[in-house]
């Protein structure tokens, strides 16, 4: 330590602060140390300056940090939302979009995996044949023979085996319908084996649905030749 007059008052320049400091204040005489280089309480006024360890602050320092761009993104974010929110509210109004009534292919995806499962090839083949005898019935020009009722109509035909559907359609569209013989019998039979590989179902169901188309396609030529050689005078009566 060094003392020396500066002007009225007296200097007393301290080499180091290391007896101000908190770990040793309470060591040895520092205490007394500094309380006599203050001097006496009457008339002393004691100053600190901290300008020799950093830059003093300023006011916008106690802003700094993280505040600002918080605050300034969420007001742009806030900003957003409110154009996007009155934008929409005042947008023309639509009606939602309808879905497609089609089957979705997730559907027949979770049926055909069931019926893999299960091992329902016979059934499967059934359904098939079912609808393959109801339109040949049709076809054939079986659906109203005899006059009868409809719930009697419904018994005939459920009744009716691929042997009598095969005679019925070689009657109406002659060679036609006997080669379809082979086939309807084999899908009348898998209909009741439950020992069906899903291959050879696949194969019948197949079958079926070409007879089907090959039946529709020529039911539609023969009316339409029909409807062209009707006299023009009775082209409004229907050809039984």
């Amino acid at each position: 330590m060094i003392e020396y007059p500066v002007g009225k008052g007296t200097a007393i320049w301290w080499a180091s602060s290391t007896p101000l400091e908190n770990g040793s204040i309470e060591r040895g005489h520092n205490m007394e140390l500094l309380l006599a280089s203050i001097g006496p309480v009457q008339g002393t006024r004691v100053y600190w300056d901290e300008s020799l360890h950093s830059p003093p602050p300023t006011q916008w320092k106690f802003v700094s940090g993280p505040v600002w761009p918080l605050l300034f993104w969420g007001s742009i974010g806030l900003g957003i939302l409110v154009v996007l929110s009155f934008s929409r509210r005042s947008g023309p109004i639509r009606a939602l979009p309808q879905g497609p009534r089609t089957t979705p292919i997730e559907f027949l995806d979770a049926l055909g995996g069931l019926y893999r499962a299960t091992g329902a090839a016979a059934t499967v083949t059934q359904i098939a044949w079912e609808r393959f005898r109801a339109q040949a019935v049709h076809f054939a020009g079986l659906g109203g023979r005899g006059g009868s009722s409809s719930k009697n109509v419904s018994k005939t035909i459920s009744q009716l085996d691929a042997r009598d559907i095969t005679d019925a359609l070689e009657r109406r569209f002659g060679s036609v319908g006997k080669d379809m013989g082979a086939d309807l019998i084999a899908a009348e039979e898998a209909c009741v084996d439950e020992k069906l590989k899903p291959r050879r179902a696949l194969h019948l169901v197949q079958a079926l649905r070409r007879h089907e188309e090959t039946l529709r396609a020529i039911s539609s030529h023969t009316a339409s030749a029909q409807r062209s050689a009707s006299p023009a005078g009775v082209s409004g009566t229907t050809v039984q």
